[in-house]
């Protein structure tokens, strides 16, 4: 990338005649480069130890190499393996991987909307989303792919509408869950959703510096958190 603005530069150089004109065509190419997207996928979940475990040890291992073979190239998941604890104040290391992430997966069971943490991860896509018109006529598909590993009926109604990847059935861990019929299914109904995931990626609008302010990371998790006028409503609230 930086080789290819350096080619380009000199073909400038070749228009401009001007180098203080080139320096700032490099230094404005080569902030993008740095400050661009980061990661394909910010896997957002509960770190209680029951969702954790099915993540680690059952559902990423499969899922990485199917989204590579999905998409075609090496993939880059945020995974946050360091958590925050008590009361902690919201994470820098978090916002910015939440700016820097084309998509998000996210492992949807009660305790993750009970989580402060998962909530604030989940309303940065939902916001970005609304603000790109996805989930919309013209656009319906979004940049938020869940899976559901526990009954929903407990689920907030904003996230009632969505569709995801329904894991409940295969919400087992240890060894002598891959020997089961069960863990072959789980292949298969993960390869599927890889090329959900890698539509998502695909989609991620460009990426802006605006993503890293307070209005597309903490002001998102404020009005996610208030409750609708009407109880009954099944779309996520207008951020």
């Amino acid at each position: 990338m930086v080789v290819l603005s350096l080619v380009i530069a000199k073909h400038k150089a070749k228009c401009f005649g001007n180098a203080k004109q080139i320096v700032l065509y490099l230094l404005k190419h080569f902030y993008y480069f740095i400050m661009a997207y980061q990661y394909d996928v910010f896997l957002s979940y509960s770190r209680r130890e029951m969702s954790a475990n099915w993540v680690n040890t059952i559902f990423l291992p499969l899922f990485k190499d199917y989204l590579e073979g999905a998409i075609g190239r090496n993939v880059t998941i945020f995974q946050d393996i360091q958590g925050i604890e008590g009361n902690d104040a919201w994470d820098s290391r978090l916002k910015n991987a939440l700016a820097h992430s084309r998509a998000m997966v996210c492992v949807w069971l009660p305790q993750y909307f009970n989580s402060e943490w998962c909530l604030r991860e989940l309303s940065v896509f939902i916001n970005r989303e609304q603000t790109y018109k996805f989930r919309t006529n013209l656009q319906p598909q979004g940049l938020i792919c869940p899976i559901k590993l526990f009954d929903g009926v407990s689920f907030p109604d904003y996230v009632k509408s969505y569709q995801y990847l329904n894991c409940v059935s295969y919400n087992r861990i240890g060894e002598g869950f891959k020997q089961t019929q069960g863990y072959n299914d789980l292949q298969g109904i993960l390869q599927d959703f890889a090329y959900d995931v890698a539509k998502a990626i695909n989609l991620a609008p460009d990426w802006q510096k605006d993503w890293l302010s307070k209005k597309f990371i903490d002001n998102a998790y404020t009005k996610l958190i208030i409750k609708p006028t009407n109880p009954k409503m099944d779309n996520p609230p207008k951020l």
